[in-house]
């Protein structure tokens, strides 16, 4: 959770950015209902964060309009190397009553100077997460052909968010339908602690091997 006060920069971990920045709208919006100081929220995910939206991150929080508190939320699936050197500019040179939080579900890919300057708060979105995890397993186990399962594993995003899909899907009756599909989700998790793991290359293999015991009939 957060604290009053805010820190300047918050870099959070999160499988869906679009739901995390729900999560964390949320919690900015209860912490600050009982704070006399006027407080200005700004949010917005993309798919790749671009140079361009750091410099609009930069100009916005110049002209923090309304408020002695402005929030900017900033949510991102990837980023290119001149943005976060842009971004790297605006963390060093904080200006006063700005708040930023970048949410994106791989922030250990981030420069090493960006991830020593921020707080980190991977936590924070761990409720959404779970709940996206559950309704992914939930489509997985209701498709009947590797089209329909390769589909479901495409929008796992994270290592972490593998594991607990793999986890949770343990418990689904797939696996004793199909022992070697039982094998390959204790392989994916095992594996998924590896940070060199590719997420798109396991949930591929668990795709490959989830087939029903009619399938193979």
């Amino acid at each position: 959770m957060f604290q009053i006060p805010l820190h300047h920069c918050y870099l959070i971990q999160a499988a869906s950015i679009e739901d995390c920045a729900a999560v964390v709208m949320r919690q900015l919006q209860d912490i600050h209902a009982d704070v006399a100081v006027p407080t200005t929220f700004d949010i917005d995910t993309v798919d790749i964060f671009t140079i361009e939206m750091a410099r609009e991150v930069r100009q916005r929080g110049q002209q923090k309009a309304g408020g002695e508190a402005f929030c900017i939320v900033r949510g991102f699936d990837s980023i290119t190397t001149e943005a976060q050197n842009a971004l790297l500019k605006i963390i060093e040179s904080p200006a006063s009553g700005v708040h930023l939080f970048f949410l994106t579900p791989q922030p250990g890919e981030l420069l090493e100077t960006i991830q020593s300057r921020t707080l980190r708060l991977d936590g924070i979105c761990d409720d959404a997460d779970q709940e996206i995890t559950q309704r992914l397993v939930d489509e997985f186990t209701a498709g009947i052909n590797f089209q329909d399962r390769l589909e479901v594993v495409e929008k796992i995003t994270t290592r972490r968010q593998l594991r607990v899909f793999a986890k949770i899907i343990s418990t689904t009756k797939l696996p004793r339908e199909n022992p070697d599909f039982g094998k390959a989700l204790e392989l994916v998790v095992d594996w998924g602690r590896d940070s060199g793991s590719s997420v798109k290359l396991l949930g591929q293999y668990l795709a490959t091997t989830a087939g029903r015991s009619h399938e193979r009939e």
